[in-house]
């Protein structure tokens, strides 16, 4: 008997957790979805959630990876609406590298300006992480909607400019932190907030830690005014910054496509948990920055640790 709910994560990330189907086929974490059934349960009902073949293409994929009763929603979520919500994620200073598919109960969301981009180059790894910003706002979208969010990250091998597939999936109340963090998420837009100095309590960094292991990815601070200013010589990108705010480091355990989405997905969920909190977080160094500083601090990084990107957390301040 295989249960497709299990979460080995705390119980605080997984309150907040959204579900998601993997690239394997495999469902992940749907806290808020009831209608998640087990695979040779007692219920007598098919499961909610099937495996996928890794060799499924995508167009049929998005379909076969959910029944029909997960499907079933009297009010489908509106393309404008999911749309809306992705362009209000934080995005690349150079712009918006990604665009947004309208398929049947959702959304492809697929990079742009892929021309030239070797596939494990820094290009694509940041254009995949501004992607994941938007996907996080869009699958909250989906939850505050009154629907479960499914998600196939990278579907299909034969179009790698298909980042993702999101779905409405079961009608299913939305967490009241999901309904504030998509509330947050409109209010804060992609302006990048200004940090401002200011001591930050452990309150917040044991909020944005939470943040970013809920997305899968992991989250390093760097308080030590030395080591920072070490990193900031091998990181011209964040002397802007001087000393405001905590510097904190958003990596992964591989640096494979589907961690960097993860990745966006976390920088953007740190950047609302700290809105929420009265207090802001921007992108200080993306991949290209870290590219080019060559080998970083072990506070940085290390074996089996892939830095992402470097974000400043801080006290909110005016232009």
């Amino acid at each position: 008997m295989t249960r497709f709910c299990h979460d080995a994560r705390p119980s605080s990330a997984r309150a907040e957790s959204i579900g998601t189907v993997r690239a394997d086929g495999l469902p992940d974490v749907c806290g808020t979805c009831p209608s998640t059934r087990t695979i040779g349960g007692s219920d007598g009902g098919p499961p909610a959630l099937v495996r996928v073949g890794l060799g499924s293409q995508t167009a049929r994929m998005t379909a076969d990876v959910l029944s029909p009763a997960l499907l079933h929603h009297r009010t489908p979520v509106e393309f404008d609406f999911l749309r809306q919500a992705a362009f209000a994620a934080v995005s690349h200073p150079g712009g918006r590298p990604w665009r947004l598919w309208a398929v049947d109960r959702g959304v492809e969301l697929r990079a742009d300006g892929l021309h030239g981009l070797p596939p494990g180059g820094v290009g694509m790894q940041t254009i995949r992480i501004a992607a994941g910003m938007a996907l996080l706002n869009m699958r909250l979208a989906v939850a505050a909607h009154g629907n479960c969010p499914v998600t196939v990250l990278l579907p299909d091998r034969s179009r790698p400019r298909v980042l993702a597939v999101l779905r409405g999936g079961a009608a299913a109340a939305a967490a009241p932190g999901e309904r504030a963090l998509f509330a947050t998420a409109l209010a804060v837009g992609r302006q990048a907030p200004v940090v401002g100095p200011g001591p930050v309590p452990q309150a917040v960094l044991n909020g944005v830690r939470s943040a970013a292991e809920t997305e899968r990815a992991w989250l390093r601070s760097i308080a030590d005014a030395g080591e920072r200013a070490r990193i900031a010589e091998q990181v011209p990108a964040i002397r802007e910054y001087g000393t405001a705010g905590l510097l904190v480091v958003v990596g992964s355990n591989h640096d494979a496509p589907a961690a960097h989405l993860h990745a966006g997905q976390a920088a953007q969920r740190i950047v609302l948990t700290s809105a929420m909190l009265g207090y802001a977080a921007a992108v200080a160094a993306w991949p290209a920055d870290l590219r080019s500083a060559g080998t970083l601090p072990p506070s940085v990084g290390g074996p089996g640790l892939f830095p992402q990107v470097l974000m400043v957390v801080g006290r909110p301040d005016s232009p």
